[in-house]
């Protein structure tokens, strides 16, 4: 009996050993993205300058899309987990805004053959799980905390690549987008003052 017993427990362990790695193997769709667009657009082709330009207009599309997902996926959790109207607003227009932004910016990445990242990239993970446990007044702070933050980054890294991308059309859109970012940290910033 023994003998059954152990030759069990070993198959056991094989089984796991075969199937736990590929359980907990989670794909950075940010990283999947980037890769691809690598693969796509490779720096070393010298034959042709202009794709090197545009691997570095995909990482600013892929960047792009995975912040547009983050604001996403915040706002609808300011929905369920603020307490001020004012920051259940935030999150609506973060909702629209942003989903309106996504969805222009993926038909421009389809016409450049970009890949975009299509869920929240690990580093965005970590984050939006930082607010899964918030509600009310705690969540309100911390939430609007963030969007001045990352709006100042994203404003940031719009204006600068509105001034140095090489992609006319992906320029144009980043050129449009900058007033709305602008606009959401103007918003954020009243909103923090109302939560001091």
């Amino acid at each position: 009996m023994k003998p059954i017993i152990f030759f069990l427990l070993a198959a056991l362990m094989v089984v796991i050993s075969v199937i736990a790695p590929a359980c907990s193997t989670v794909s950075d769709s940010k990283k999947a993205a980037e890769d691809s667009n690598t693969a796509r657009f490779n720096k070393s082709d010298t034959a042709n300058p202009s794709v090197a330009t545009l691997e570095k207009d995909a990482d600013f599309a892929v960047t792009a899309a995975d912040g547009g997902l983050m604001e996403v996926k915040l706002g609808q959790l300011a929905l369920q987990h603020g307490r001020r109207k004012e920051v259940k607003a935030f999150g609506r227009m973060m909702i629209k805004d942003h989903t309106a932004a996504g969805n222009e910016l993926k038909a421009l990445a389809t016409q450049k053959n970009m890949v975009l990242p299509d869920s929240l990239s690990d580093g965005m993970k970590k984050k939006y799980n930082r607010f899964l446990g918030l509600k009310g007044d705690a969540f309100d702070k911390a939430y609007i905390q963030l969007m001045v933050e990352d709006h100042q980054e994203d404003v940031a890294a719009f204006r600068h690549y509105a001034g140095s991308g090489a992609d006319q059309n992906l320029v144009q859109w980043a050129n449009r987008e900058l007033p709305v970012l602008e606009a959401h940290l103007q918003q954020a910033k009243q909103v923090a003052g109302l939560l001091e």
